[in-house]
C-alpha cells in the first residue's frame, strides 16, 4: 500500500510518525516514492543501523538506541531539505546532512509506505494528508485466517 502526506509548511520532503516497538534484529523499512509513484529508495532502522538507501549507513546511536529500548515509542521521522532527522518527543535523537546526490534524488519524496504489515499492524490515516493508496484494504480482508 502506498499512503502520502503532505509535509507541513514544506513542499520538499516528507514527514511520518511511527509508534511501535523497535528492536535490535528487526529491520523495519519506510519505502519512499516521488509524487506519481516511482521508487525512490528505502529507509531501513532498527536498534542496531540507519540504512538510506544508495545514501547512508551507520549504527543507531546510543542515545536513540535508549531511549528506544525494550518500549513502544514514536519515532518522527523527516526527510526535508535534504536533512533527514529521527525525533522521539520533540528531541531530536539524529540527523544527517545528505550529499548533493542524494539529496537530488530523495528531495522528491512525496509518498511512501511500509513492508510487512500484518494484520496486527495499524496506521492512523489523516484525511486532509494523506490518500490511500489502491493497494489498501479498509479492513484486514487480504490477511488469511492464520495470521
Amino acid at each position: 500500500a502506498v499512503v502520502s502526506t503532505q509535509s507541513t509548511g514544506n513542499k520538499e520532503g516528507i514527514e511520518v510518525s511511527v509508534t511501535h516497538e523497535v528492536r535490535r534484529q528487526k529491520v523495519n523499512t519506510l519505502v519512499l516514492f516521488d509524487e506519481e509513484g516511482n521508487l525512490l529508495g528505502k529507509f531501513h532502522y532498527s536498534l542496531l543501523k540507519l540504512m538510506l538507501t544508495h545514501c547512508l549507513s551507520c549504527p543507531t546511536p546510543a542515545l536513540l538506541r535508549m531511549a528506544s529500548k525494550k518500549q513502544v515509542s514514536t519515532w518522527d521521522i523527516s526527510l526535508k531539505n535534504g536533512v533527514m532527522k529521527i525525533m522521539i518527543e520533540g528531541q531530536v535523537y539524529w540527523r544527517k546532512v545528505l550529499s548533493p546526490d542524494c539529496f537530488e534524488v530523495y528531495s522528491k519524496a512525496k509518498r511512501f509506505a511500509f513492508t510487512k504489515m500484518n494484520c496486527d499492524s495499524s496506521f492512523s490515516y489523516v484525511p486532509d494528508q494523506m490518500e490511500v493508496g489502491q493497494l489498501m484494504s479498509a479492513g484486514c480482508e487480504v490477511c488469511s485466517e492464520e495470521e
